[in-house]
């Protein structure tokens, strides 16, 4: 009999002591807010497009910001690739020392089959911060 108890008081002894260490074990990160920096640049004749930065911060609000076509009247504008490459550099980085860790990009690009050069390119950087 005293064996049954001594085995039954070792297994509740051992039961209170993993409880004592699962309930003051820190809880796992609270989770992370995410924020998507959507660059979309296009590439259309003569700069007739329109290229945006779209920033969708962790509340959902949208904010936008202008960049430059990738095409002037003349042809490719690599002045405006350089703009675009700072511009969105600069947000990235500015979002980067505010905490937020850049997680992911995508790259999708769309062009018709018109017979000549159009359509666009959009990236997406999707970042996180932990909460």
């Amino acid at each position: 009999m005293k064996t049954n108890f001594k085995i039954v008081f070792s297994i509740g002894a051992i039961c209170i002591g993993m409880m004592a260490i699962y309930a003051f074990k820190p809880s796992p990160a609270a989770g992370y807010s995410y924020m998507q920096v959507c660059a979309i640049e296009s590439i259309v004749p003569g700069g007739a497009g329109r290229s945006q930065m779209l920033i969708q911060d962790e509340t959902g609000k949208v904010t936008e910001s202008e960049l430059k076509n990738f095409y002037s009247l003349v042809g490719i504008n690599f002045g405006n690739v350089k703009n675009n490459n700072k511009v969105i550099m600069d947000k990235i980085s500015a979002l980067s020392a505010e905490g937020w860790e850049l997680m992911s990009t995508a790259v999708a690009t769309q062009s018709p089959s018109t017979g000549f050069e159009q359509g666009m390119c959009m990236t997406r950087y999707i970042l996180r911060k932990a909460k």
